[in-house]
């Protein structure tokens, strides 16, 4: 029976087992583990969860003989309870003290006035009382003030109210009465979008963060108070469901189940917005997220529950990736990265996508955002990734195919506008610090089409090419080679021809193989310019009408030839063979100057992938040489350029520094070239790198690896 002039006020009580004394008074013979005395069966859960979430609790041994005032509002799932414990000292049968509460609660927002109003006016014995009654069904009904107490507009009052929450008020401030205290907390509650909570003549507190305002008991008690608060001024705001959350992140990583409450509750967690993502870190981290990455901790509980962080907090999946791909036989713990993967994606599947689960939805398409950029810096991503996103039945990989591909797209569509004709054109991603850095970068790609390769790029475009994003992957080849492979150019749409085509606004061409190149030389034939694919059919014409066309040629009278047309056929034969003598040098130059362009191909090539191969082989090779040859690093790279590539020039630094100068990495390319071709191993100047590689027999790393074994045998070697 509630209207707007009667509300109904709810009541129940600490569970004990009560006896009278021989005074009228009463003590526990301890406590049943139920609520007593109560108006209401079920007491409201979220009115539970508050209770045990400690919200209401006094720190034990510290109530008073006076009672405290706890007041609250508690929200959760668009439902809304006002709560008024009433907070007491009880005795036990061997006298001991003992916290008893009394809570009075009525649904829904501002309704803390009038429980107050009742409790002082009407109640008044509303102290915790084992013997006062009460039955289900029969709760109190109350007249109610629409009007509030208007919180007194004295200089006192405002100067309280400008401070920042949680405010401790004087405990010998006399005007202070819990009707007062209560509009104090309302107005903060207002400014700073938290829910009403106040304390009345406290002792201590579990948890004074999660109160607007606190008025202390006494003088002593004030002081303890502000002590608590200021010994960690930066301690994160209490967040009234943390129990929830931490219930939810545990059952999901520990038993490898995920239901749609679990998910409901992250959900709304991730719409609060007290609840930062230095928090979210610190729940993650309670739970062993931080060792797990530091330690290189793979357990079952582990792999879900980094899964569990990337989802949640976007700037943490980079990390997690590269974490599992350490991992050297990780197939196991990529099943269960899988596997979390699908039971979201069931669950969101069978949501409304317009309006549920949005703010999870929003956090995995930010770490979507986030990784594929990473993979310029951190080329060692690039596999990981390509393994995320590509499967458009994953949780990250849908999120890429039917979202992020989408943004990336019209960005690029709009970038060529950057040249003038839209100076003010917005770019979905350019909110993100690194798509802003990676615009900057290439901006002048759509400002002048032709600029000088940007090798660091290469990365990206292996993932777009990988993931069949083919005008993505053609544009970034294109900025990062200055040509694009045929397999690329062959798979994209655009205005151009077999050699060249416009993608993104920009002119790319295409990479020709080095047959292709010999193809299209041109030979010179009869003084003219004609290209080798239409030389060969022209021959065998020739060869097939030679009765006719080779006789004319030589300019001789075939059915009555006399000596002067001899002589004249053997003075053109050897002109003819100067000239081939002369095309043979020729011949011989191209192939020098053919063989010099595949070769700077496959340098830049290696360069390119010096990183995240070359660089990577050589620090895992540097393992497999004994402390007797080298127990520095740099002592071991010594041995490798004397023992095993013979060239003492090899900069160490190209192996030990992160971004070393290109010309170190050059340097050590060739090298491995030069080892390759005297070891009669394929030449592409790169040690490829293999988890496995001590079994990788005919690869470069296991000859070197092998070398190393045979070369550290050598005494003194």
């Amino acid at each position: 029976m509630t209207t707007a002039k009667v509300i109904t006020i709810h009541e129940f009580s600490t569970g004990i087992q009560a006896q009278r004394t021989e005074d009228g008074n009463w003590v526990s013979q301890g406590f049943t583990g139920k609520y007593m005395n109560t108006t209401l069966d079920p007491i409201p859960s979220i009115v539970r969860k508050a209770i045990s979430n400690r919200l209401f609790a006094v720190a034990e041994g510290k109530s008073r003989n006076e009672p405290a005032l706890i007041g609250r509002e508690i929200t959760e799932n668009n439902q809304t309870w006002s709560v008024i414990a009433v907070v007491s000292k009880g005795i036990d049968d061997g006298g001991r003290s003992a916290s008893m509460y009394r809570y009075f609660l009525s649904k829904g927002k501002n309704q803390l006035t009038p429980i107050l109003r009742w409790l002082f006016t009407v109640k008044k014995d509303y102290v915790f009382n084992p013997f006062d009654y009460q039955e289900i069904g029969q709760p109190h009904y109350v007249d109610r003030n629409k009007n509030s107490p208007p919180l007194d507009k004295t200089d006192h009052l405002i100067e309280l109210a400008a401070r920042e929450a949680p405010i401790i008020i004087a405990s010998d401030d006399q005007t202070i009465k819990p009707l007062i205290l209560n509009s104090l907390a309302a107005k903060k509650a207002e400014e700073n979008g938290y829910p009403i909570a106040w304390a009345y003549q406290v002792e201590a507190l579990e948890k004074p963060r999660s109160f607007q305002v606190i008025y202390p008991a006494s003088a002593k008690a004030e002081q303890i108070l502000r002590n608590s608060l200021a010994s960690n001024p930066n301690a994160p705001v209490f967040i009234a469901n943390e129990q929830d959350i931490n219930t939810a992140i545990k059952t999901i990583f520990r038993k490898g189940k995920i239901e749609l409450e679990q998910l409901l509750t992250l959900e709304r967690a991730l719409q609060n917005p007290q609840i930062t993502e230095e928090y979210w870190q610190g729940l993650f981290n309670g739970q062993g997220a931080d060792q797990a990455l530091k330690s290189g901790i793979y357990s079952a509980q582990m792999v879900r529950l980094l899964a569990l962080q990337a989802a949640i907090l976007p700037a943490t999946l980079p990390k997690v990736l590269g974490w599992l791909e350490k991992r050297e036989k990780n197939e196991e713990e990529k099943k269960l990265f899988i596997d979390f993967q699908k039971q979201v994606r069931k669950i969101l599947a069978r949501t409304n996508p317009e309006s549920e689960f949005l703010a999870l939805k929003q956090q995995v398409i930010e770490g979507v955002r986030l990784l594929i950029p990473s993979v310029i810096k951190q080329p060692n991503l690039l596999k990981p990734t390509v393994s995320l996103l590509k499967p458009q039945n994953g949780l990250w990989g849908h999120f890429y195919h039917y979202h992020v591909k989408q943004e990336i797209d019209r960005d690029l569509t709009t970038a060529p506008q950057i040249r003038g004709y839209q100076p003010n054109a917005v770019f979905t991603l350019s909110a993100e610090p690194l798509w802003e850095e990676l615009f900057q970068n290439i901006k002048s790609t759509w400002e002048r089409n032709r600029v000088s390769p940007k090798e660091e790029y290469l990365p990206l475009a292996e993932f777009f090419e990988q993931v069949s994003y083919y005008p993505a992957s053609a544009l970034f080849y294109h900025i990062a080679w200055g040509e694009v492979p045929r397999e690329v150019f062959d798979a994209c749409s655009g205005r151009g021809n077999h050699s060249r085509k416009q993608i993104y606004g920009v002119w790319v061409e295409r990479h020709f193989t080095l047959l292709e190149l010999i193809l299209n030389q041109i030979v010179e034939i009869g003084g003219s310019i004609v290209p080798v694919y239409m030389f060969a059919p022209l021959l065998i014409l020739s060869l097939l009408v030679g009765g006719i066309a080779l006789p004319r040629a030589f300019n001789i009278n075939l059915f009555s030839p006399n000596k002067s047309d001899l002589k004249e056929v053997k003075k053109q034969l050897e002109q003819l063979t100067e000239e081939n003598r002369n095309l043979e040098q020729r011949e011989k130059k191209l192939e020098t100057q053919l063989g010099q362009i595949k070769f700077q191909e496959d340098l830049n090539k290696a360069v390119a992938k010096f990183d995240s191969q070359t660089r990577k082989s050589i620090q895992e090779l540097l393992q497999e040489i004994p402390e007797t040859s080298g127990k520095s690093e740099t002592d071991k790279i010594i041995f490798l350029r004397k023992n095993i590539f013979n060239n003492d020039q090899l900069q160490a630094k190209a192996i030990l520094e992160d971004n070393p100068q290109r010309q170190w990495k050059e340097e050590w390319v060739r090298a491995v070239y030069q080892y390759q071709q005297n070891n009669n191993l394929p030449t592409d100047g790169i040690i490829t790198f293999f988890e496995d590689y001590r079994k990788q027999n005919g690869t470069t790393i296991y000859a070197l690896y092998q070398d190393i074994k045979n070369s550290s045998k050598v005494p003194g070697g």
